[in-house]
């Protein structure tokens, strides 16, 4: 390796105390509530939160911190370990703690300055990360991700004192909470898709009251729409259809687990599917996008596709052919990735959901929801996909799938035949394992990987020592097959398998020889882990892009 990186996490904590618990000082006339703001016999109100009743901790280093990025649809999940002295609380006493987790990298003159400094414990060290900006704002080029805490738990043993926090992003509390069919007859429809979803929002009063709701924000950038503007949510009943029963008493949608719920999170991804709309959490920022085919995420580097590095752009990066441009994080074996697993199910997935391709004409001047969507599943016929718990009865597993700008209801079925094919045909999947903070061609100024996050696209090579110049791979099996010449490799493989057409066979497909060969895989899954003592570690699962051949 040839850059060194300085990376830091930083977790910043706002704190809610029971209102419930009593402080009682050494004057025994003097008890007050936590929450109590009056004062007694004209004395000063000992203040123990700020103005809106909120204690704050900032810069805490923790001594170990994962963070687990699932996908849109499912909560991100952290993990803390603290040590007592650096938050020496009472799980007693909490009833609600909101959680900043930063991770990045510190310039290294002030990670020498920070180490080497002595300062007072409650002052930030210069190796700790910047996680407020100048006007005082979250920085957003550091955070990783905001949540609550689930579980907290301190733990005291003849080893030490030790504080463990886990818990999820803000979708967490809102897969938690059950859409009631009050809720769901209060939601105004024909309304802007922002406008829907922060009507479903407010049913939680957590989000809507407690925990800092001014900065909780909803955004949903009109540009993109284009000049068409933010889609809207038609005011149809059979919009609705699908979370009522016959007749519209309780909730119901078809979904994994208890179908006779959903979660306010469901009503949030359903109602954008059916606008072509995506949801997710940015920090505090509840974000609606538009749905981006799998495939724009490979057209980084291009106009309006800013590049996963720094200020967007395309990396130069030196090679044994010269210097290049890249505009998709690249990772090698051999230089950037310390474990890596590739597998290919070959039987098939055994059970295929049913494909149902879903396109929305928000310039279509029909009126109601038939008019403006427009369906086409495959297979055309119900099939039994799965069996309830109980096997009395069977039931169809249908697999939405936003497809923007198609008109053609046979076009519509057309992809879904081939996407149904596809996931049948085969999968191919793996997982990656690194310490460095930036793919091929980064360094300590630009941690690319830190900025990694499901869906995004990475191109995964393997180097031989004539491939990356000067720079020496690391001695490993694969590298020494990759290192020979084509001709030596065949000859050896030749002699092991006793079949020269085989060998060379085998050989073309491990040199990309073939056009097939995929490179280019999906991120699916991102893990990041840190410990005091061993710095940070990412790993990530990633999957072949889903192709409609036909």
């Amino acid at each position: 390796m040839t850059s060194l990186f300085y990376p830091s996490v930083v977790i910043n904590l706002k704190l809610r105390f029971d209102e419930a618990m009593t402080v009682v000082s050494l004057a025994p006339e003097s008890v007050k509530s936590l929450a109590e703001k009056g004062t007694a016999a004209g004395e000063k109100p000992r203040a123990l939160a700020s103005k809106d009743n909120l204690s704050q901790v900032m810069n805490i280093l923790p001594k170990t911190c994962s963070v687990e990025m699932p996908g849109y649809r499912q909560a991100n999940k952290f993990s803390l370990t603290l040590e007592y002295k650096d938050f020496p609380i009472d799980p007693r006493v909490m009833r609600a703690i909101d959680v900043e987790v930063h991770l990045g990298a510190v310039e290294a003159g002030k990670f020498g300055r920070g180490i080497t400094e002595n300062i007072l414990p409650a002052k930030k060290r210069q190796s700790y990360l910047d996680t407020r900006t100048q006007g005082g704002t979250v920085n957003e080029a550091t955070l990783l991700m905001s949540g609550l805490v689930d579980t907290i738990t301190a733990e005291h043993t003849a080893s030490g004192s030790l504080v463990h926090m886990e818990g999820r992003d803000y979708r967490g509390i809102l897969l938690d909470t059950a859409l009631t069919a009050e809720m769901l007859d209060k939601i105004k429809l024909g309304q802007d898709i922002k406008s829907v979803v922060t009507q479903i929002v407010k049913f939680h009063p957590l989000l809507k009251s407690q925990i800092n709701p001014q900065n909780l924000s909803i955004e949903a950038p009109e540009s993109d729409w284009g000049t068409q503007g933010l889609p809207k949510v038609v005011n149809d009943t059979d919009l609705i259809r699908p979370l009522k029963n016959a007749v519209g008493a309780d909730p119901k949608m078809p979904m994994k687990g208890d179908t006779d719920k959903i979660s306010l999170w469901d009503a949030i991804t359903q109602f954008c599917f059916l606008v072509n709309a995506v949801p997710y959490f940015q920090g505090k920022k509840l974000m609606i996008r538009r749905a981006q085919s799998l495939y724009e995420r490979l057209n980084a580097g291009t106009p309006g596709h800013p590049t996963p590095f720094k200020d967007g752009k395309r990396r130069t990066v030196t090679t044994a052919e010269g210097k290049n441009e890249i505009a998709l994080r690249r990772l090698v074996y051999g230089f950037d990735i310390d474990n890596f697993k590739m597998e290919r199910k070959l039987c098939g997935t055994g059970k295929r959901p049913t494909i149902l391709v879903v396109s929305h004409d928000p310039g279509s001047k029909q009126r109601g929801y038939k008019g403006r969507i427009l369906e086409a599943r495959w297979p055309e016929k119900t099939q039994a996909t799965s069996v309830t718990p109980t096997g009395e009865a069977s039931q169809e597993e249908i697999l939405r799938i936003p497809v923007a700008g198609i008109r053609n209801k046979d076009r519509l079925k057309s992809i879904a035949r081939s996407l149904y094919e596809e996931i049948g045909r085969a999968e191919i999947s793996g997982s990656i394992e690194t310490k460095d903070l930036a793919s091929f061609g980064g360094d300590n100024q630009d941690p690319d990987l830190l900025s990694l996050r499901p869906g995004d696209a990475v191109e995964i090579v393997t180097a031989a020592n004539t491939v990356l110049g000067s720079r020496p791979p690391v001695v490993a099996e694969l590298i020494s097959h990759q290192a020979r010449s084509e001709k030596e490799e065949v000859d050896a493989l030749t002699k092991r398998l006793g079949d020269a057409n085989l060998a060379r066979v085998i050989v073309a497909t491990a040199r990309n020889s073939i056009q097939e060969l995929q490179t280019v895989f999906r991120v699916k899954e991102v893990k990041f882990a840190w410990d005091a003592t061993s710095g940070v570690s990412i790993g990530f699962d990633f999957q072949n892009y889903v192709e409609a051949r036909k």
